[in-house]
């Protein structure tokens, strides 16, 4: 890909990752052709608002916008509307399945590829159909993924994928006896069991969490229909048909079929972001009947997404709160003392001796690290006795640029 960047993009072009780069280029073209000489002015937009008397430049670049919008509301509705040759300027052009790629080359061949391997992968191992698949709104969870923290991203990835530390991973990676959820001790406890575990503690803060997923839904104006199909299917952790909770009195066919295509990815999957395409297209109905000029539609989608993320990390949380707790429990009062005492030898060795990578974990006070779980005090223990290994056997640091990506991302494990 970055070949292809610098073929095409000579002669001081418009970057291929630019929006309408086509356009651009054919502009560049133009202009280059013409017999005349061109001095540039810049003139700011939309003056018309700011109700002061406009320059001539002004007016004229109001007159241009409202020509585009017209031009572009009429590409947009018909029928008969054939694209553009602009490519003939450019002397080269990209298509993927007959559709001509104008902005972010890059990003779109790579989705494309990507897509299809994704598709194989949910379809072959985790029990999607190819419908269940090209109903999700792939391009909303690509949104709502890229307004998390980095810590938030790396998390998701191991919910989305089941790598999270559970009992059935415990189990597969032979650090736990048995695959039972450690709250109820009833059931393999998978990701998807995080959700609908049905101990009493669970149960309470799905409540909690599942109620502000309603809120944020009331405060984003949702379709009232949209409201009443997720209150009543998400109200509880047991999962339940969507299509069943349409209303029995809803005119419009549509919300039934998303509920179906709901119904086909899956209860479990919607805490995975995996909600249909058809939901964004009637809450933009709804929006062009309240608004004149609706709000972004992904935006609304995008946040909606966001907070399911958010219901999800707030059960994993809390399972690991108990299960945390139960462990310092159970941890006799020799073990806890010999911890103690073994972190006090480690850390008055000091850092002269650990990689650049782990010097970090020298950075906190003494008496803040030992009021840590014991969790965190056993894997602080466990890198820094580590680090100090790997150092006097390579007998000189390395990795140094990733201290602060360790102390952001690995400090407290699964």
């Amino acid at each position: 890909m970055h070949a292809i960047t610098k073929l095409v993009c000579i002669n001081n072009r418009a970057s291929v990752a630019q929006g309408s780069f086509d356009i651009l280029w054919a502009i560049q073209k133009i202009r280059s052709n013409l017999p005349l000489e061109i001095r540039y002015q810049h003139v700011k937009g939309h003056q018309d608002k700011s109700r002061q008397p406009l320059t001539l430049l002004e007016t004229l670049n109001r007159i241009m916008d409202k020509r585009a919008g017209q031009y572009c509301e009429y590409i947009e509705s018909s029928t008969t509307y054939e694209y553009s040759q602009l490519h003939f300027y450019s002397d080269w052009n990209c298509a993927i399945q007959s559709k001509n790629i104008t902005e972010n080359l890059e990003k779109n061949v790579k989705d494309h590829i990507h897509y299809y391997q994704m598709k194989e992968h949910l379809v072959q191992n985790k029990g999607y159909t190819e419908s269940a698949f090209e109903c999700i709104d792939w391009i909303a969870i690509e949104k709502a993924s890229e307004s998390l923290t980095t810590t938030r991203q790396i998390w998701l990835t191991k919910f989305v994928s089941g790598f999270c530390a559970t009992g059935s991973v415990m189990k597969k990676r032979e650090l736990w006896d048995n695959q039972l959820c450690p709250i109820c001790q009833s059931c393999k406890e998978t990701t998807a069991h995080i959700i609908t575990c049905t101990d009493e503690r669970s149960t309470e803060q799905y409540n909690k969490s599942i109620t502000k997923f309603f809120q944020h839904l009331e405060r984003l104006h949702t379709d009232p229909t949209i409201l009443h199909i997720f209150k009543s299917t998400l109200s509880t952790s047991t999962p339940t048909s969507f299509k069943n909770n349409v209303p029995p009195n809803e005119m419009d066919a549509e919300f039934i079929e998303a509920a179906e295509e709901q119904d086909l990815i899956g209860w479990d999957n919607v805490f995975k972001g995996h909600i249909t395409r058809k939901w964004a297209a009637l809450q933009l109905k709804h929006f062009c009947r309240m608004y004149q000029n609706p709000p972004s539609l992904y935006k609304w989608s995008k946040t909606i997404i966001s907070k399911l993320y958010d219901v999800a990390h707030e059960m994993w949380t809390h399972r690991n709160d108990i299960v945390h707790e139960k462990f310092e429990e159970n941890l006799s009062k020799q073990a806890s003392e010999q911890l103690k005492s073994d972190i006090i030898l480690e850390y008055r060795k000091g850092s002269r001796e650990i990689m650049n990578a782990h010097k970090f974990l020298f950075r906190e006070k003494l008496e803040c690290l030992l009021k840590r779980t014991v969790i965190e005090k056993q894997y602080w223990l466990l890198t820094a006795q580590s680090s100090r290994i790997c150092f006097n056997k390579c007998c000189s640091p390395r990795n140094q640029n990733t201290s602060e990506v360790i102390l952001e991302h690995a400090f407290v494990p699964d």
